[in-house]
C-alpha cells in the first residue's frame, strides 16, 4: 500500500472549515504564520490544520504539530472567540446562546436566530453575565 492509500483524512480536510464566517478574521493569523512557516518545508514537516470548529459557544483549532509562537496564536484566537459574535464577526453585546447548542452571538444575531427557529431562546450577555429570554417577536425579558 502506498502512503496515500493508508491516508486517513482529517476532518479539515473532509468538511473545512466549521465555524460562522464570524469568526473567519480569527483564523487569518494563524494561517498566515502556517503559510510562512510551511513555505520551505517538504510535505511530511509542515503544519497542517486538522480541524477549525465551534464547540460549546467556542472557536476550536486543531494542527498535527506546532510551534510555541503557534499555540500561542491558537490560544489567543479561541480565547477571543467568546467576545465575537460568530455570524457577522461583531465584538458589540455579544453573548452566548445557552438554549440548544451553544453558540457565541451578538443581541442582533441572536434575534435573527430566534426568529429562524420559532421557538424563545435563551441567551447570556458575556459582558456581565446576565441572562435574557429572547422571544420569537424579538422582546427581551431579562431573568
Amino acid at each position: 500500500m502506498s502512503k496515500e492509500e493508508n491516508h486517513i483524512p482529517h476532518p479539515y480536510e473532509l468538511f473545512g472549515i466549521e465555524c460562522g464566517k464570524g469568526w473567519h478574521k480569527l483564523l487569518e493569523p494563524i494561517i498566515g504564520y502556517i503559510e510562512t512557516y510551511n513555505k520551505d518545508k517538504d510535505e511530511e514537516h509542515q503544519i497542517k490544520l486538522t480541524q477549525v470548529k465551534e464547540k460549546w459557544g467556542l472557536l476550536r483549532i486543531y494542527v498535527n504539530f506546532g510551534t510555541h509562537e503557534l499555540y500561542e496564536l491558537i490560544d489567543e484566537a479561541e480565547d477571543k472567540s467568546q467576545n465575537v459574535c460568530e455570524l457577522c464577526g461583531t465584538e458589540k453585546n455579544v453573548g452566548t446562546k445557552t438554549s440548544g447548542w451553544m453558540l457565541t452571538l451578538c443581541l442582533d444575531c441572536m434575534k435573527k436566530e430566534t426568529q429562524k427557529i420559532g421557538i424563545q431562546q435563551f441567551w447570556q450577555r458575556n459582558s456581565d453575565k446576565k441572562h435574557f429570554i429572547i422571544k420569537t417577536d424579538e422582546t427581551i425579558e431579562e431573568l
